[in-house]
Formats: structure tokens, C-alpha cells, sequence
């Protein structure tokens, strides 16, 4: 904040938002539409510091095993049921729309009052 306040006379608006110059990037972890995981960043143009990031990810290697051991999708359900809340996987749509799902982060940016 001391940037922009000391370098581009910015200051807080009344309620205490700071406009500040963004650009958001996103990736995956392979060159390709099949990845199981991908992340997306908001950076600051002017001091290059991430502001927030997300990442997504496709693959949970616990549910892999269990799914195998657990002869019934109706054993593997139940078992999920109490693992959901600890499990990794936070994107169930194609690898090529975990670039826009990341960009949500836009949204959790502006309760940061920048």
C-alpha cells in the first residue's frame, strides 16, 4: 500500500478500497487439455507481488486407492462421504476450464479492499 500511496499518490477511497493495477495468469501442470491440475494468480503490475492465487486440482490419490480397494461404488460413496471435507479435488469440470474457474479468485480479491 505504501507504493502506490508514496510512488503514485493513490490513496484508500472512503471505504478503505485501494484501486490497484492487476493481471491475472493462469496454467496447468501439463502442456495439454488432460492436466489434473492447474492454478491461477492475480499479480501486482507495479511491485510484481501475488495478491492471491487458487489452485485446482482433478486428482485426489486417496480416492484413486479406495475407489480400487472398495469393491462397491456404494462402499466407495459412503466412504467419500466423511473424506469430502479433507479431500483435494476442487474441480470437477474439463482441464481446459480450470483457467476460468481460478479466475474466481477476482471475487475473494475484492473483499481484500484493493
Amino acid at each position: 500500500m505504501e507504493f502506490y500511496e508514496n510512488t503514485l499518490d493513490r490513496h484508500p477511497d472512503i471505504d478503505g478500497n485501494l484501486n490497484v493495477d492487476v493481471t491475472y495468469d493462469g496454467t496447468w501442470h501439463t502442456h495439454s487439455y488432460k492436466s489434473l491440475l492447474g492454478a491461477g494468480a492475480i499479480v501486482d503490475a507495479n511491485t510484481e507481488l501475488i495478491l492471491d492465487y487458487q489452485t485446482m486440482l482433478k486428482y485426489c490419490e486417496l480416492c484413486t486407492k479406495r475407489k480400487k480397494s472398495l469393491c462397491t461404488e456404494e462402499a466407495f460413496s459412503e466412504w467419500h462421504a466423511g473424506h469430502a471435507i479433507k479431500c483435494f479435488v476442487n474441480h470437477l469440470c474439463s482441464s481446459g476450464a480450470m483457467k476460468s474457474a481460478a479466475a474466481l479468485i477476482w471475487e475473494r480479491l475484492l473483499s481484500y479492499n484493493l
